[in-house]
């Protein structure tokens, strides 16, 4: 059996979509990267390093250079935002909560190429699903609260 060695510090940064911060936290605790608004739902460090970030009413993507690439915005049809997933395929997973519950699938010019209808438990849009994802076999994972 290999035994890790001891005593040794791992280190790295991460991203934060939490209710006071939305951002990268470095590996020395410090702030590599703000977005300037808290309370993001969901979010990645994209392979290019780009940051994509799902708040409330509107999911952005930022350039290294902090600059917005990708935009969508909540239809007037549901009341907020719940996901947002980079898939294989380039487009972007996107989950609206409300009246019309669903998982969208949106290209990069921000057009929606699928729309999957939910039928969650509750009215209430708040808690009706968040994080949902695509799995590599093409099912979804859609947690409903």
């Amino acid at each position: 059996m290999i035994k890790p060695p001891i005593n040794v510090e791992i280190k790295h940064s991460f991203f934060v979509a939490g209710p006071n911060f939305t951002g990268i936290i470095g590996e020395d605790d410090e702030i590599l990267w703000d977005s300037g608004k808290p309370k993001a739902r969901d979010g990645f460090v994209l392979e290019n390093g780009n940051i994509l970030i799902c708040w409330y009413k509107e999911v952005l993507e930022y350039d290294v250079n902090k600059e917005v690439v990708f935009n969508y915005k909540l239809d007037t049809l549901n009341k907020e935002l719940g996901t947002v997933q980079r898939l294989m395929n380039g487009n972007t997973l996107i989950t609206e909560l409300g009246e019309s519950p669903r998982l969208l699938e949106v290209d990069q010019q921000g057009e929606i190429k699928l729309v999957v209808p939910l039928q969650p438990e509750t009215d209430n849009a708040h808690m009706q699903t968040r994080m949902a994802r695509k799995l590599s076999n093409g099912n979804y994972l859609v947690p409903h609260l």
